[in-house]
């Protein structure tokens, strides 16, 4: 027979033992696909900060330009050299700027002069001046990309690398914004930063044995380790002279598309395998790509994979030699706790509780039953106090709604009929027809949020269990030909066709809640003709049912409006909701028109549901019990 202290080895060694073999198995399996997918996320999120990074970079650029531009159409100066100290103030407040320059088109700037075009660029400590059309320059702007592009489209602009040869012939890329006096053309603001203070920037953001390559919305290199790639390769013609399918296909892939992700380039008879993750640098439309061998990826991403492996391993030995030691020195303790849990128990103690320490099934066992028992008769008196608090509560809480709606349906209720009636006796009193109209708009909105609070008060009631039902008889088709009347004139409104029929063998008289069916009606014709542009919005009714006692009536409401899509259909009978939230801007309404119809419906033990496509229409189905009224 085994002894106790075996036991529990065994219990804790094997499952833990198992375990352990599993998820090293698991490890050794898989950890190539998880470090793949690692590898994926850790160099898609550096391509994606240091993309940001550049963007920053030419982002201050582009504010620099368009600030100029909004001041230049404004701004007096006395003479032409007044723009050169605004040019070199461009230059000192960003680093990053090295060139700036003002160009205005033809007589623009000055009536005697045909073009001018100050430049000011960074040289050394100091900063250079020169006029791009002074005669000894020659520089004949109008033709360039950073003049020509803002005055075609009238927007700002971001040029591919190009010699500037106002610079000393430095390799720059150029921001031009418009100036724009009023909607009229009058010239550019331009400042420049060199490809060589890009190579640096970029050199700046340390990629691990790998580097990181620039290339234009066109695919012209820009920046690249190899000197002799940059503005002389494109990145297809790259891809073709090194024979690699995987890297043109991705080329072809940023011309047409752009967007962000990860490719592995597969080894090639003079190169490694490659992973290449590329980001957009957004305010250029340029790419940037960061490459890293696979090698270097999976060999730190394995070493990490194995060193938490080892980590783990020791953690489980660690766990084991704990669990072994707390179970074999607590075993008369539970023989202890159950005898003094007994003592306490004799004494009526119910709030003891034994806590489960034995390490055999039997010991768990009774230790169970005794909590088990104690925590029935606990729960049996808690439940109580808190059904007896939860009852107090409710009832409290419903009374507070109760009096709270009272209250506010008084207050808002008396100054609202105050305006319906001030506006009536307006109406009366033939005002002219421009001030006749702001009183009949003032007049139907404070109908329609008196109806709106009526609605609202009613849902608050149903919620609290205060809304009470009527049980008389009405003449049911004068009760129809009311609520027709009362939508005859909106519909009409609106060019819709609006008809209703009533089955013959409808009884005349019924016995039941004719308020709240006029209320259901209205709600329902309500919604029809306000989502229904054109076509027609009918009301059928007959009897389904005829007893001799109780009469089943059939109300159907339908419209060839918008229609409701089959996910949203359940939703429309929630309180404040609608199919569609834009429904709310465009036709208005609080949503709360068919949840009430619901609750109602409901009340007088009636059904309604909705039976529609998008843009065919809707048909709504109320079905209500009534009494006879040859037994009322």
């Amino acid at each position: 027979m085994l002894s106790l202290r075996t036991k529990i080895l065994i219990i804790i060694g094997v499952p833990l033992a198992l375990t352990y073999g599993l998820l090293i198995s698991y490890a050794y399996f898989s950890g190539r696909t998880l470090a793949v997918d690692m590898a994926e996320v850790a160099l898609l999120a550096q391509a994606e900060h240091q993309a940001e990074e550049v963007n920053g970079h030419f982002a201050s650029l582009a504010q620099m330009a368009q600030t100029m531009s909004t001041f230049f159409p404004h701004g007096t100066f006395a003479g032409d050299e007044a723009f050169f100290p605004l040019l070199e103030a461009v230059i000192r407040e960003n680093p990053t700027i090295y060139g700036s320059t003002v160009a205005f088109e033809e007589y623009c700037f000055d009536r005697q002069k045909k073009f001018f075009a100050p430049h000011v660029f960074r040289a050394a400590d100091l900063t250079t001046r020169r006029n791009f059309v002074d005669p000894e320059f020659n520089y004949d702007y109008q033709f360039y990309d950073w003049f020509l592009i803002p005055k075609l489209t009238k927007a700002t602009a971001w040029t591919d690398p190009h010699v500037d040869a106002g610079a000393r012939d430095a390799l720059v890329v150029s921001f031009s914004a418009p100036i724009l006096r009023g909607t009229e053309f009058i010239g550019v603001t331009k400042v420049d930063t060199r490809v060589a203070d890009i190579r640096g920037k970029l050199d700046g953001m340390q990629v691990k044995n790998g580097y990181t390559v620039l290339v234009s919305k066109v695919g012209t290199i820009i920046s690249h380790p190899n000197a002799e790639y940059i503005l002389r390769h494109t990145l297809v013609s790259l891809a073709k002279t090194r024979k690699h399918a995987a890297l043109e296909e991705l080329a072809y892939t940023l011309l047409r598309e752009g967007g962000r992700g990860v490719v592995r380039l597969g080894a090639t008879q003079n190169e490694e395998a490659m992973w290449l993750a590329y980001a957009p640098v957004v305010s250029t439309g340029w790419t940037l790509l960061t490459v890293v061998p696979e090698a270097a990826v999976f060999r730190d991403l394995m070493r990490a994979l194995w060193m938490h492996v080892a980590l783990l391993s020791g953690s489980a030995v660690v766990l084991f030699l704990l669990l072994y030691f707390l179970m074999a020195r607590e075993v008369v303790r539970p023989l202890r706790a159950l005898n003094a849990a007994e003592l306490r128990l004799g004494d009526g103690d119910l709030e003891s509780r034994l806590e489960l320490v034995a390490t055999n099934e039997e010991m768990r066992l009774v230790f169970n039953g005794y909590n088990t028992m104690v925590a029935r008769l606990r729960e049996v008196l808690q439940v109580r106090a808190h059904d007896i608090a939860a009852r107090r509560l409710a009832e409290e809480e419903n009374q507070a709604k109760s009096d709270f709606l009272a209250r506010m349906s008084h207050e808002i209720r008396t100054p609202m009929n105050g305006i319906l009636g001030m506006s009536h006796l307006a109406l009366q009193q033939d005002p002219p027809a421009k001030l006749r109209g702001y009183i009949e708009k003032i007049h139907s909105s404070a109908l329609g949020l008196l109806g709106v609070l009526s609605d609202i008060l009613d849902f608050s009631k149903i919620k609290t269990g205060s809304m009470d039902t009527e049980h008389t008889p009405f003449d049911v088709r004068a009760l129809l030909g009311a609520v027709y009347d009362g939508m005859k004139d909106r519909a009409e409104a609106k060019g819709l066709m609006f008809e209703m029929h009533i089955d013959e063998a409808l009884p005349e008289m019924l016995v039941g809640d004719a308020p709240h069916l006029r209320q259901i009606l209205h709600h329902l014709l309500h919604n029809a003709i306000k989502f229904t542009a054109q076509g027609q919005v009918s009301l059928r009714v007959h009897a389904e049912a005829e007893g001799e006692r109780h009469v089943s009536v059939h109300f159907l409401v339908r419209d060839s409006g918008i229609g409701i899509a089959p996910e949203q259909q359940a939703r429309i009978f929630e309180g404040f909701t609608q199919a569609d939230g834009s429904l709310t801007r465009r036709y208005g309404g609080a949503g709360l028109g068919l949840a009430l119809s619901r609750n109602l419906a409901e009340l007088m033990r009636g059904t309604i549901r909705v039976e529609s496509e998008p843009g065919k229409g809707s048909t709504f189905h109320l079905v209500l019990p009534f009494d006879s009224f040859l037994t009322y």
